[in-house]
């Protein structure tokens, strides 16, 4: 893939699919400039967001990668994949389930491409007393 290739916008877990990242923020959704992101969410018993529905409508995403540059807890990343060719445009419609991601060197390499390095805390190196 050549540099700054984006794919469509996925969903990151770490351990189990059913163990998204996202927290059900809707910040992805309000950065997408043409409004293809859905999501509904629910309060759980602990008073959380839970995440319900995740949708992206691949069919109208333009691949800028707003929703992952948006997103602060590294939930999403752009795929490698380019054929997203399909004979209707019911195939074009990506559930939560679709989207599921696990979280590999290449998946957290790709978001970092997106996202930019990160940004590395300085040392500094204690004070050094004359004598």
């Amino acid at each position: 893939m050549a540099t700054g290739f984006r794919g469509l916008p996925r969903l990151v877990y770490d351990e189990s699919p059913d163990d998204l990242r996202c927290v059900a923020c809707s910040i992805c959704a309000m950065a997408c400039p043409v409004d293809v992101i859905h999501i509904d969410t629910h309060r759980g018993p602990d008073k959380r967001l839970v995440l319900d529905r995740f949708d992206i409508e691949a069919g109208g995403c333009v691949f800028c990668g707003l929703c992952v540059e948006a997103c602060p807890f590294e939930a999403l990343t752009m795929m490698h994949g380019f054929e997203l060719a399909v004979y209707s445009r019911e195939q074009l419609f990506w559930t939560k389930e679709m989207l599921a991601l696990k979280a590999t060197e290449q998946s957290i390499a790709d978001m970092e491409r997106i996202h930019g390095p990160k940004e590395q805390p300085e040392k500094k190196e204690p004070a050094q007393t004359p004598g």
